[in-house]
């Protein structure tokens, strides 16, 4: 598949997942509906990741301004940090893809997808340009363009070091450049075929007042526009809208709180045509920009003029005859566009309730799915449904249920609203009724016919001991009979070498477990799982993602595992956990050779704490947690009696008032974000860097996407500091780690980002966690 193939498949498959629920139009958005129909302009809105754009400038330009408008967000978010689970990379990914999808549910925009990967914090646009692959990302753009023909093209931030992440720069540099390359047809030429040149009319950047501390960037002569206002057909202002949006965003913790009244937005013009009064000067908006559409305009104008609010039933016929002149007109966007929002129109004035339902959310690709579509009128508008040729009238509030089978995840059902056919599309849909939520849907999705899922993804052995794994085989049809063979680098034995199973029905699972041991010499590498069934041969594990904010759904992912043999000593054996944001940290300790015991910051007491001989506080864990505010002074006394407390990096804020160690330190958005940086030992002879294990440089080999984030600065002269390093052409920073005696004990303030890195399987960052947690 082309890369551009990719992301078209990529952009529908998120759409379609994102809709766990037919929308229902009230008179409010039907009149609101209607409006839009005059209105023949459209923005996109570009920036890096998720949660990037500016909600309350999208809810505007949607549902006051009526203009088509789209978030373009070039990365999934997957390098990003997690405060809801422990998922990371594509999994996180996932996640903050759906949360934008929901987010746009709430503010009227459209949202599209580039496929530029988020490896993390970069400082720096070049970085980001060579990671990303500046012309393939520069083609998805252009073809993003050009598919959706924006009469204006905002970028949430500049090209330079005012726009602070290094991706957030190349989202800037990137948009600049396809504004002029999406209108020459020698750039791309194979886009060609599917697409056509397109010169949007100016490019701006949406400047602030304040953003994440970089100043303010708004300019005497920048456009202005007042963003505020309320929206009466809504009951909502623009700022509330926003915030609403916003707080989709629930992986990132960016819950906020509404705006109301006025608010000005700045423009800064890129590229293209100056605007002096308006975000569209010298773009015709209206009907008149397409050729022989006066009737069509008058149309619209009379729906809008003879919309009854309590009464949208009596707009049908409007609406009808606005459907028939528009299939007249030559195929393009506007026309496909408008044909979209009045058969939506249609159907809520009509009402009409239409969902296609199945009896359970997996099915395995490539078998045909029972479905169910159930149609309900709730007005006296006269509705049919052609099913086989035949018309089948509706009946008010009387359910039509019709059965039959579906080889894919839409389906299809024809109806006749006032003597227009409309092929109304629906998601396939699986819906349960759950005690506290009440009536919840997930799409129904495709699976792999079995899965293998080991239990861990990476397995770290620090000694030459056998150890058990396991794996969970899940099927997802009937009368699955094969053999599980584990595949492992040279030099390590697995017994048994394959294990044959049986599964009857659909959804039994068992678990299968092997002895793995290292023999002289292994190799470090991946450990991969196979199944063999009726002669397939199946790869794929199950990883399900299921917060209530979103749709709940599974992704696939290889069933492989990464395998590391290298020598560790440890210096303690029983540790407290006090999770933070979410990290998969436990359960890599315990693959250690640690007993780790998960605490509640509510329930610690002197005695407790006194069982262990080190407590960690997991990632942002001061952050998510005000209980351990309160648990401070225990926490110290422990360290007094002898205790080893390490405490993971925590953003800015929330922060408790008193400091998080027993001496001050403020905690920065410092940060080095080059896996492969240099380190240097400040303090060689230090036992934190010599027992149990000995540190050198190479314990810093093969890190992945950063060393750490939000280094300490400001630190009281009573901590050691222990390593030195910097990003490329920049001064080197000390406060990757801290460390302070106190009493018999050590407090240690580590944001190393250990939390990725033993997921990942480093060595070196294992042995040095170990010397941290070691008396």
């Amino acid at each position: 598949m082309t890369r551009i193939g990719a992301l078209l498949c990529a952009g529908l498959l998120a759409s379609s997942l994102a809709q766990a629920q037919p929308q229902v139009l009230d008179a409010g958005r039907i009149g609101q509906g209607l409006d839009r129909l005059a209105v023949l302009g459209s923005v996109l809105y570009i920036a890096a990741h998720p949660d990037d754009e500016n909600t309350q400038l999208l809810a505007w330009l949607a549902q006051q301004r009526h203009y088509r408008t789209a978030y373009l967000s070039l990365t999934r978010g997957d390098g990003g940090q997690n405060l809801l689970g422990n998922e990371q990379g594509n999994g996180l990914g996932l996640i903050r893809s759906r949360e934008l999808l929901e987010a746009r549910q709430e503010d009227g925009a459209e949202q599209l997808f580039g496929q530029a990967r988020d490896f993390g914090f970069s400082k720096t646009s070049a970085e980001t340009l060579r990671a990303w692959g500046q012309e393939q990302t520069l083609g998805d753009l252009v073809w993003a363009i050009r598919k959706f023909q924006p009469d204006v093209i905002i970028t949430r931030f500049p090209g330079d070091s005012r726009a602070g992440h290094g991706h957030h720069q190349a989202s800037s540099l990137l948009a600049q450049e396809a504004f002029r390359a999406a209108a020459d047809p020698r750039r791309f030429p194979q886009q060609l075929s599917e697409v056509q040149p397109w010169q949007a009319k100016r490019l701006l950047w949406n400047t602030w007042k304040s953003f994440l501390g970089s100043g303010d960037t708004t300019e005497p002569g920048q456009l202005q526009v007042d963003i505020g206002g309320f929206n009466p057909r809504l009951g909502l202002s623009y700022g509330e809208i926003a915030a609403l949006s916003r707080n989709h965003h629930k992986s990132q913790g960016f819950g906020s709180a509404a705006q109301r009244g006025r608010l000005m937005e700045s423009f800064a013009l890129l590229d293209g045509q100056a605007a002096r009064q308006d975000l569209f000067d010298g773009v015709d908006s209206t009907w008149s920009r397409l050729p022989q559409t006066q009737a069509i305009a008058r149309q619209v104008e009379r729906l809008q003029r003879e919309y009854d609010s309590a009464a949208p039933a009596r707009s049908v016929p409007g609406l009808a005859q606005l459907h028939r002149q528009l299939l007249g007109l030559p195929a393009g966007v506007w026309r496909e566009r408008k044909l979209q929002d009045v058969q939506t129109l249609l159907l809520a004035a009509a009402g009409v309730w239409l969902e296609t339902t199945a009896d359970a959310p997996r099915f395995p690709a490539g078998s045909a799915i029972p479905v169910r579509t159930e149609i309900l009128l709730r007005s006296a508008v006269e509705v049919s449904v052609l099913s086989a040729g035949e018309h089948r009238p509706l009946q008010i509030d009387q359910p039509l249920r019709l059965s039959g089978s579906a080889h894919s995840l839409q389906v299809g059902t024809q109806l006749a609203i006032a003597g227009q056919v409309l092929e109304v599309q629906r998601e396939i849909q699986f819906k349960h009724v759950d005690p506290i939520r009440g009536e919840v849907y997930r799409p129904v999705q495709f699976t792999p016919p079995l899965t293998l899922t080991p239990s861990s993804t990476a397995y770290l052995f620090g000694d030459d001991h056998s150890r058990r794994i396991e794996v969970r085989v899940h099927a997802f049809a009937d009368g699955l009979n094969g053999v599980l063979q584990p595949q492992a680098p040279a030099g390590w034995r697995i017994t048994p070498e394959q294990q044959p199973f049986s599964l009857r029905r659909k959804d039994d699972e068992l678990t299968l477990g092997f002895d793995l041991e290292p023999e002289a010499h292994p190799q470090n590498g991946e450990l991969r799982f196979q199944a063999r069934v009726d002669g397939q041969v199946l790869d794929k594990a199950l990883a399900t993602i299921d917060y209530g904010h979103i749709p709940a759904f599974d992704w696939f992912p290889p069933a492989t595992a990464t395998l590391v043999k290298f020598d560790l000593k440890r210096g303690g054996e029983r540790i407290g956990y006090l999770a933070g944001a979410g990290d998969r940290l436990p359960q890599m300790l315990r693959q250690l050779g640690y007993q780790v015991d998960e605490l509640k910051a509510e329930t610690l007491t002197r005695q407790s704490l006194a069982e262990y001989d080190a407590i960690v506080t997991g990632v942002r864990a001061y952050n998510v947690n005000p209980a351990l505010a309160a648990a401070r002074t225990q926490l110290l006394q422990y360290v007094e009696q002898g205790g080893v407390l390490l405490v993971q990096y925590n953003t800015l804020a929330p922060l408790p008032a008193e400091p998080l160690g027993p001496y001050p330190f403020t905690i920065t958005r410092d940060r080095v974000t080059e896996e492969d940086a240099a380190v240097r030992l400040l303090l060689p002879e230090h036992p934190l860097l010599n027992h149990p294990n000995p540190i050198t440089e190479h314990d810093f080999d093969g890190w992945v996407q950063e060393r750490g984030l939000y280094f300490a600065s400001d630190i009281d002269p009573r901590y050691q500091r222990l390593l030195g390093m910097h990003d490329r052409g920049e001064q080197e920073l000390s406060g990757a780690l801290i460390s302070a005696q106190v009493g018999r004990g050590r407090f240690i303030y580590a944001p190393l980002s250990f939390f990725r890195q033993l997921p990942a399987g480093v060595p070196g960052a294992a042995r040095l966690l170990a010397n941290l947690l070691a008396k």
